[in-house]
């Protein structure tokens, strides 16, 4: 009983109390936007009585509770003395219906500064910072990728001319046997000016196991033979086993391996055996063989 009347006592006494409530922003120019960041709130000295100190503390903060600013009043760059404005625009100020509180003044800030400039839109590529480490007998087939690659980017002129790339959060993954296919998050700062298309990205990669296959009638190409030099190779083809992603490999065939032979930079009067160079496709690890290991070059008389 004596909770109860100190409550009715106290409720009808007139209290100051600070509280804290969000800065919104509206009546942006068609094509402008902020430049520089805001103070997230601002902090008012209000006065009520006792039940409507009971009724904040007892009730959340609703979304539209805000302190309201139209940014369509002030130029490109302005100081907004914020107890001069709210005495000007009282309705700036936006409370719950069951807050019957009244504004004495802004405590903190008490000015803010609001910069507009043009609002841009930009197509920024995605890079992964993902360092793998696979389980012996596996291989990594291509490069670890974000998907989507590029993103949409909208905010201040100034700030995204500067922007080339977003690097995306850097994490590991060790002993990996399998694809890869992560959620993670985008960001970009300050984040309260920047709107992205989406937030989160997936990054990939193509883990296989390693196999190895032959592949037979490589062809070998000669280069940087001097005109009117009739030079031949002996064989004209090759073999190979190439290592590699063992799906890889299934999609290969001899004509997209070539040997080839540099012969103004390689070749030596009185030398028959060489070595062959060996382009491979892409993904491929590497070739543990050969089949000649090596190769004779000859020079023969043109026909008449």
């Amino acid at each position: 009983m004596a909770v109860l009347l100190w409550a009715f006592v106290v409720t009808d006494n007139t209290f100051f109390l600070e509280l804290e409530i969000p800065i919104q922003i509206a009546g942006l120019p068609k094509g402008q936007t902020i430049s520089k960041s805001l103070p997230k709130t601002v902090v008012g000295k209000f006065r009520g009585q006792g039940a409507d100190l009971l009724m904040v503390y007892l009730t959340p903060l609703l979304s539209e509770t805000g302190f309201l600013i139209d940014a369509s009043k002030f130029h490109k760059v302005s100081a907004i003395n914020l107890n001069d404005y709210f005495a000007e625009h009282p309705d700036g100020l936006v409370l719950p219906r069951d807050y019957n509180l009244e504004l004495i003044n802004i405590v903190r800030p008490d000015t803010i500064w609001i910069s507009l400039e043009e609002e841009s839109t930009k197509l920024l590529q995605l890079i992964p910072s993902l360092k793998v480490k696979l389980k012996p007998g596996y291989i990594m087939v291509g490069k670890v990728m974000a998907v989507p690659e590029y993103l949409s980017v909208t905010g201040p002129k100034s700030i995204l001319d500067s922007l080339r790339h977003i690097t995306l959060k850097s994490f590991e993954l060790n002993n990996v046997i399998a694809d890869i296919a992560i959620e993670v998050p985008v960001s970009l700062q300050p984040s309260e000016l920047i709107l992205l298309q989406q937030k989160t990205v997936t990054v990939k990669a193509n883990i296989q196991s390693i196999g190895s296959q032959r592949f037979d009638a490589v062809p070998i190409i000669l280069t940087n033979v001097p005109k009117g030099l009739n030079v031949v190779t002996i064989p004209e083809t090759i073999s190979l086993i190439a290592e590699g992603g063992q799906d890889r490999l299934l999609t290969l065939n001899s004509s997209d391996f070539v040997g080839t032979f540099d012969f103004e930079k390689s070749w030596k009067p009185n030398q028959i055996i060489y070595d062959i160079n060996i382009l491979l496709p892409a993904d491929v690890q590497h070739i543990s063989k050969l089949i000649p290991e090596k190769i004779e070059i000859l020079i023969r008389d043109n026909e008449k």
